[in-house]
């Protein structure tokens, strides 16, 4: 292999990466954001406040979490998005929760 391809793996390989973190990232920020819509319409915050750019970071992490857990029930590109927005809508709360019950039947 020559000293060409082996930087067309590298960079094919980090195109790859971010295309994956893009998307997932705009799964994520699609659930948050019907999560604050949501609120919204209940009237327990307005739209345009302080809350909303930190939905952007719970987006990101939830991301991360959402294609975490994706490759690790191993399922398909096309059902990845939906899962992650899924996950971004119910929110760090119900990871805490998930977590809780885990914990609870491992520690019996």
């Amino acid at each position: 292999m020559s000293d060409i391809e082996a930087w067309m793996t590298v960079f094919k390989g980090l195109w790859t990466a971010i295309g994956s973190f893009i998307a997932a990232t705009a799964a994520a920020f699609i659930g948050r954001l019907a999560w604050h819509t949501k609120q919204v319409q209940k009237k327990l915050r307005r739209f345009w406040s302080k809350h909303l750019p930190l939905e952007l970071i719970v987006a990101v992490f939830m991301g991360y979490v959402g294609a975490g857990l994706a490759a690790y029930f191993d399922l398909p590109d096309s059902v990845k998005p939906g899962f992650i927005a899924s996950l971004s809508y119910l929110g760090p709360p119900m990871l805490e929760r998930w977590a809780d019950r885990i914990l609870a039947k491992l520690t019996k």
